[in-house]
């Protein structure tokens, strides 16, 4: 993810290289970094085993009148998470979502890994329509370097 004109790019590195990323994780890539981008408030600070809130927002798809729209999320644990850039305590937050869509329900869930020891969300997974055909997209960090702490790369 890089910033580019005050606006946020996102790309993934493919073989050290930048490539395209879709439009949807993209905008979910946007919510976890940018906090206030949008309505949706993926993180309630302070942080705390059993907090409960509920997002709502207007959905836009193209080609059909913008609707209401709500998240229910709730922190329920604390869990260890492990990802390629290491193993870290984090929150496991919960999102749930059902609306209808074309005379059918659909589920939506979320589960996102906070970590306090990052400062960051270490691990976001989105299914966007639990048992049928729909977007699943999951994020993971990669690498992580503690502020203070030296890099060194041998050469």
């Amino acid at each position: 993810m890089a910033a580019s004109d005050g606006k946020l790019q996102v790309y993934q590195l493919l073989n050290d290289q930048r490539a395209g990323v879709g439009p949807e994780t993209s905008n979910e890539l946007k919510r976890m970094i940018a906090f206030g981008q949008d309505e949706r408030e993926y993180l309630k600070f302070p942080l705390a085993v059993g907090l409960k809130w509920t997002v709502n927002y207007l959905h836009r798809s193209p080609g059909r009148t913008p609707r209401r729209r709500y998240i229910d999320f709730k922190i329920t644990g604390l869990e260890e998470i492990t990802t390629s850039a290491g193993t870290f305590r984090a929150y496991r937050i919960e999102g749930s979502a059902t609306f209808v869509l074309s005379s059918r329900t659909v589920h939506q869930q979320r589960i996102i890994h906070y970590s306090p020891d990052t400062k960051s969300i270490v691990s976001f997974y989105y299914d966007s329509a639990i048992g049928e055909p729909g977007a699943k997209v999951e994020i993971k960090l990669k690498k992580f370097t503690p502020k203070g702490k030296d890099v060194l790369t041998a050469k």
